[in-house]
């Protein structure tokens, strides 16, 4: 399990299991005993309740969570009067959950507790932004099967995924399979077969995002939109995002300190569209993202909007290659992968 080491690259990972009793307690627990000395820049939590000693439904006898020393948890009022180790309350959220509320806490010492987290994937999302603007590098979501789209930190409209099989798969039965397994709110789109070398990340040309705003209230959406309450400037908006066509090092829109070996996307669209009266879209294409990339520049694209940034000013953060002098990150909620493009030659059929 060698990817232990470079999950520090990642803002958030979700532990899932495609079924019970699969093992994904003993995983959680082997990854959070190899962090050693890095623990600090961790934290951990859940969608539901997690680290039991007995399974509620099988009733056989489960591994218990071991948090290590310096690791930042949250869990609910219930499950942190129970748990068995000393800890440093830093936080104590303001909405309930059944359990009551949420405490943020740093671990003293090691020891084991049951972990549960935010109710909804807006609150999961809200609790991720909190704990990184307090520093936490990964939180680490421990999530089921009935979770899975809670546990996933990114809302999509469109993923891609490989897998290998040993025989040739009915593409049509297996993809309605899939979607009999699955929760509601994801579905499996197609499956095609592909060459043998071929890999979901590395092949892919392109991808696409869209980031929506609203400069209304609007409650039956509002997990998936960004809050305006002033409406920018939409037009010189536009016409700064016109500028990132004339650059390919984006380092001010990279979270610092992360491990690759270039900070070069190709640009191929980038503009903000008109939803309704009151929303708007920005979409954006390139060959790669930075981490945090499409949020970094949607924050100071609103600078310029409130007129606290010119469009020559937005032109300069690109060149100083400076995160620093970039805007604030706009939540994550209302970030959308759409598209990931791939050569036709990737696929057998």
């Amino acid at each position: 399990m060698g990817f232990v080491t470079n999950i520090s690259d990642f803002g958030s990972l979700a532990i899932v299991g495609l079924e019970k009793n699969t093992g994904k307690t003993e995983c959680l627990n082997y990854i959070l005993g190899q962090l050693g000395g890095r623990a600090d820049r961790f934290a951990l939590t859940s969608v539901g309740i997690d680290g039991e000693s007995r399974d509620q439904v099988c009733q056989t006898a489960k591994p218990e969570i071991e948090i290590p020393e310096g690791m930042i948890f949250v869990t609910s009022e219930k499950h942190y009067r129970e748990k068995r180790l000393a800890a440093e309350v830093l936080d104590v959220s303001l909405e309930r959950t059944a359990l009551g509320r949420l405490i943020t806490a740093r671990a003293k010492m090691s020891g084991k507790l049951l972990l549960s987290g935010p109710s909804d994937t807006a609150g999961l999302k809200a609790l991720i932004d909190l704990l990184k603007s307090r520093g936490v590098g990964t939180t680490i979501v421990d999530g089921a099967l009935s979770r899975l789209s809670l546990a996933s930190p990114a809302v999509t409209e469109a993923m891609v995924a490989h897998f290998d099989s040993d025989s040739p798969l009915d593409t049509v039965f297996m993809t309605d399979k899939l979607n009999r397994l699955l929760p509601p709110d994801i579905s499996v789109y197609r499956l095609r077969a592909v060459k043998p070398d071929a890999h979901a990340r590395f092949d892919a040309t392109a991808r696409m995002y869209k980031y929506y705003v609203t400069t209304a209230k609007m409650p039956f959406n509002r997990q998936y939109r960004c809050r305006l309450f002033q409406t920018p400037d939409f037009e010189r908006m536009n016409e700064a995002a016109q500028t990132l066509f004339d650059y390919t090092d984006f380092t001010s829109f990279s979270k610092l300190h992360t491990d690759v070996k270039t900070n070069n996307c190709k640009i191929m669209h980038a503009a903000w569209t008109r939803v309704d009266d009151v929303t708007w879209v920005f979409t954006i294409q390139a060959d790669r993202f930075l981490r945090n990339m499409v949020r970094a520049i949607v924050g100071t694209l609103l600078e310029v909007g409130r007129g606290k940034l010119s469009v020559e000013g937005f032109r300069r953060v690109i060149e100083q290659k400076d995160r620093c002098q970039a805007g604030t990150s706009v939540p994550g909620n209302a970030l959308f992968l759409v598209d990931v493009a791939y050569p036709e030659t990737t696929f057998l059929e």
